[in-house]
This record gives structure tokens, sequence and C-alpha cells, in this order.
């Protein structure tokens, strides 16, 4: 009786184990996507905050870039 709990016990903790690095990966790539799309906005506010040549603040966005940040944000998200 002592020997099934024991490799229960062990059973189970190998699973919380495996569950806890399963977090941990997660956690990498919502990161890794929130820092991508991050880069990806500002590199669009910083284009259009040097392209302009007055004070008024215009962003213009091509249509493949903003599918482009989707789709990469959706694969990393699979």
């Amino acid at each position: 009786m002592l020997n099934r709990s024991e490799s229960a016990l062990a059973r189970v903790s190998h699973q919380l184990s495996r569950l806890e690095k399963r977090d941990w990966e997660l956690w990498v790539i919502v990161s890794l996507a929130g820092i991508l799309v991050s880069i990806g906005l500002l590199a669009i506010l910083f284009r259009a905050a040097f392209n302009s040549d007055t004070v008024h603040f215009e962003i213009t966005v091509s249509r493949p870039l903003v599918i482009g940040l989707f789709v990469l944000l959706a694969l990393l998200n699979t």
C-alpha cells in the first residue's frame, strides 16, 4: 500500500513539473509576441513622427504591414 501511494505521488509530482515547464513556455511566447508587436507599432510611430514636415502628426500604415503584424501575432499565439 505504501509503495502504491509513493508511486502515485511520484507520478503526480512529475506531471506537475511538466505543467510548470509548459507554463513558463507559454509566458515566454506571450512575452515575445508582446515585444514584437510593440516594436512593430513603435517603428510605425517613429517613422510617422520623423517623416512629418509640419506639426501635424499623421500615421499612415500600409495594409500588408497590418496584416503581417496580425499574422505574426496569430502564429506566435498558436
